[in-house]
């Protein structure tokens, strides 16, 4: 069975990467290539089985909900955070108006 062999310009122009990111990435141990001399060349299945990681890791941030600590230590959603601290960026802004 022969494999669809791909170059490092291929996949960087699909996933419109930098070249330098996929060589990172083979040179990391993340992404499995052949070498045959200078040349490098990844099976079409280890760069899908790449995509397909990369989306279920992907799936399971996104599910979580995104949480900050307050100053007291207490766990609050982090939409929640943004809009206090929104709200007290207006409150001072409007005290230096009043105030000059």
């Amino acid at each position: 069975m022969t494999s669809e062999l791909l170059t490092v310009p291929e996949i960087a122009a699909e996933l419109k990467l930098n070249q330098q990111t996929i060589r990172n990435w083979i040179d990391q141990g993340k992404l499995p290539a052949l070498r045959m001399g200078r040349r490098v060349r990844v099976r079409r299945e280890d760069f899908e089985a790449l995509l397909a990681q990369s989306a279920t890791v992907r799936e399971r941030q996104d599910s979580k909900p995104r949480e900050a600590k307050t100053d007291a230590g207490e766990r609050t959603d982090l939409a929640e955070a943004f809009r206090a601290l929104s709200q007290a960026a207006d409150q001072v802004a409007q005290a230096l108006e009043r105030a000059s």
